[in-house]
């Protein structure tokens, strides 16, 4: 058999001042890599879980939200008809609670249905935080404890705007299929 000059030895030896062999030393380093490997797929007790969040783009229907008795069994009726998985519902400061949240999640659950998304509109677009204006923040605390409310309901996505100066629209247009959109139409826009 012949030997291998890729690791002569005489190399291990000068190198590391030992007599290894070439075997001997690639059973250490293998003992080395497995031990390692064990060591780090034991998760961390200080490290955050995950939710699996499966893969893909995700349609939602906007639904009405506060309170949950604003969540029509006739609308989540309509989601299931028309294949959608998914439901974003908005509500404002008064039900941004956990047990709103929960109570609002069970229901569109209740239809086979998932929530995406419960956004808060006292906490979206805070021009307090976005140009840091007295309010600031009471704002930043108020939008803690939302994310603290719809993650222990299990809620783990939500959005929000950074426009400073609210969001720009003009009157809702009819487009594709007669479906009226937000629009925004210089030509018509206030000015000042």
């Amino acid at each position: 058999m012949k030997k291998s000059n890729l690791f002569p030895e005489s190399s291990i030896v000068e190198e590391t001042g030992s007599d290894l062999d070439r075997r001997k030393f690639f059973q250490s380093a293998l003992a080395g890599a497995v031990g390692g490997a064990a060591l780090l797929s034991r998760p961390l007790k200080s490290a955050a879980t995950l939710r699996p969040i499966p893969p893909g783009i995700k349609i939602a229907v906007q639904m009405p939200g506060a309170p949950v008795a604003d969540l029509a069994d006739e609308d989540l009726q309509l989601v299931q008809q028309l294949g959608t998985e998914y439901v974003t519902i908005w509500t404002d400061a008064s039900n941004a609670t956990y047990e709103n949240f929960s109570r609002m999640k069970q229901k569109v659950e209740s239809f086979g249905l998932k929530v995406w998304n419960i956004g808060n509109l006292s906490v979206h677009n805070m021009e307090e935080v976005t140009l840091n204006l007295p309010g600031r923040d009471q704002k930043v605390e108020e939008y803690k404890a939302y994310l603290r409310n719809i993650s222990r309901a299990g809620i783990y996505y939500t959005t929000y705007a950074h426009m400073g100066n609210g969001i720009w629209s003009t009157k809702p247009e009819t487009t594709r299929g007669g479906a009226k959109a937000r629009a925004f139409n210089f030509d018509v826009a206030d000015t000042g």
